[in-house]
């Protein structure tokens, strides 16, 4: 809407993407603070503590920030540092897109041991990243 109001400002504009990148952080900074006001009425501490993790993120993020070699290099350690069993199930899910039981077929496994290490693997994956996410999310809005 923001864009629509002002669009004489696009005349002037030499990075589209730039601009958009800064817009649409700064929209989510805006947004972000309000959460944190409304949580601090409503919610835990805990809840805060979030917001304001994410908040202080995206505010130390710039559009130069993560070039795409740089995301790949990051998810691709990620990926490596998972065990080996862990890594090939999770490769063929994501990667391969295979389902639960195609990917136990192939394995000689149950479904359950594929969920079981998919779900380790998801759960591994988070924590690895978790300092990343909020950008991840960023990048990929635009």
């Amino acid at each position: 809407m923001y864009l629509w109001e002002n669009s004489d400002l696009l005349n002037t504009v030499l990075n589209l993407n730039a601009y958009l990148f800064t817009l649409i952080k700064h929209k989510c900074i805006d947004f972000l603070r309000g959460q944190i006001i409304e949580k601090n009425h409503n919610k835990a501490v805990q809840q805060n503590f979030e917001i304001e993790f994410k908040l202080t993120s995206l505010e130390s993020f710039t559009y130069n920030a993560l070039t795409e070699e740089t995301i790949d290099k990051i998810i691709n350690e990620a990926i490596d540092s998972l065990p080996d069993r862990c890594r090939e199930i999770f490769m063929m899910s994501r990667m391969d897109l295979l389902k639960y039981r195609e990917i136990a077929a192939q394995l000689n496994i149950s479904i359950n041991t594929v969920e079981n290490q998919m779900s380790i693997a998801l759960h591994k994956l988070k924590i690895k990243l978790k300092n990343y996410i909020t950008l991840f999310i960023t990048l990929f809005m635009i």
